[in-house]
């Protein structure tokens, strides 16, 4: 939903509805970790496996115009579904780049960085166990993982596009 739909639908203006938002964020973050440290302590209880299976992928999405793209890195936990870490990074498009660069001025690539807050959250959620990552095929992923996890195990999964449906 855009600002302006918010705006017209809830009668805020535009720096209520950020204000709003980044306490919104603020609550549900500080939600995240006390629900982290209980399942981590559930877990121990339990007496499980001393290793964790994450899923990590990227989603590309846009704000107001394709011209402003977004890269969001999710990991998910692969037995329960616990979304582990979300980060959220601006890239250079990819199509009509010069449209872009004069209307919005030059647009930094941030995806390492969201990748590493999602790695810091990895390292937090794992607590000392070992960590196994399931990605895509991406090229980065490989030598990201082995710089900012460098004791975890990396399986490169194929996506489901590219393979061949007979």
């Amino acid at each position: 939903m855009l600002f302006r739909k918010i705006n017209n639908h809830f009668g805020y203006n535009r720096t209520q509805i950020k204000r709003r938002m980044f306490k919104m964020a603020a609550v549900s973050h500080e939600y995240h970790l006390a629900a982290l440290d209980i399942k981590r302590e559930y877990e121990n209880r339990k007496g499980r496996e001393p290793y964790l299976v994450i899923e990590f992928d990227e989603k590309e999405t846009f704000v107001a115009s394709k011209l402003i793209p977004y890269s969001v890195p999710v990991a998910v936990e692969r037995s329960t579904g616990f979304i582990v870490g979300v980060g959220l990074a601006s890239f250079h498009p990819r199509r009509s780049a010069n449209i872009a660069r004069r209307k919005y001025g030059q647009l930094p690539d941030r995806r390492r960085e969201a990748f590493n807050e999602v790695c810091e959250y990895i390292k937090r959620y794992a607590g000392g166990r070992k960590v196994i990552i399931c990605t895509d095929q991406k090229r980065e992923y490989r030598t990201w993982i082995s710089e900012e996890l460098p004791l975890t195990l990396h399986y490169a999964v194929p996506s489901a596009s590219k393979k061949n449906k007979n």
